[in-house]
């Protein structure tokens, strides 16, 4: 385990639902950040009793659909600013691409990349570019939210002490899954009518 996950697991033992706030939050807007290892071990506190189920949900529902929300705000709100600034000849047909696919597979896609971790923010994005109807994008991010902080508090909550090992796996899956995503976009993308 690395310093950097050990200091945020000393920081959500500290305090509590407010760092799982902060933590769930933070990783659904920065990249970098181990959204799924975090879902994990708040699952595994749960189990040894220094979180309440309900409540942990809610928190953790309550902030990924926050961060989630807050990526596609900026990219809806300021994105086709930045990239018509550094487009100025014309939007690349690939963005008119994403946008149909995104536009006709939307409800998948985000419920999809919830489980992908960082990708999920790539998502969020693209969704606020295509343009992407607030209630659509809240509903489908909240379903998918829902299931997978469950699965993921719930995993958590029976591996107890063993929540390294099934990390590692977890994120192997997540890693092919974010892989098969990616490859399924670009196919898309690029497949000619």
């Amino acid at each position: 385990m690395s310093a950097f996950f050990t200091l945020l697991l000393s920081f959500l033992l500290l305090y509590k639902y407010i760092a799982l706030f902060i933590l769930v939050f933070a990783s659904s807007v920065i990249l970098f950040l181990p959204s799924n290892a975090i879902a994990l071990v708040t699952g595994v506190f749960i189990g040894q009793g220094y979180f309440d189920f309900t409540i942990s949900l809610a928190i953790g529902i309550a902030a990924n659909t926050a961060g989630d929300f807050f990526d596609y705000f900026l990219a809806r709100r300021f994105g086709n600013r930045v990239i018509d600034f550094f487009w100025r000849q014309g939007r690349p047909e690939i963005f008119n691409r994403v946008e149909k696919y995104i536009n006709r597979y939307v409800g998948w896609t985000i419920i999809i990349s919830r489980f992908t971790g960082s990708p999920g923010i790539v998502v969020n994005i693209l969704c606020g570019l295509a343009p992407t109807r607030y209630r659509k994008f809240i509903a489908f991010d909240l379903l998918g939210n829902i299931i997978n902080i469950s699965l993921l508090y719930t995993i958590g909550y029976f591996i107890g002490s063993y929540w390294e090992k099934a990390s590692d796996t977890i994120n192997t899956i997540n890693l092919i899954l974010t892989l098969a995503f990616t490859a399924y976009l670009i196919y898309l993308v690029r497949r000619k009518k």
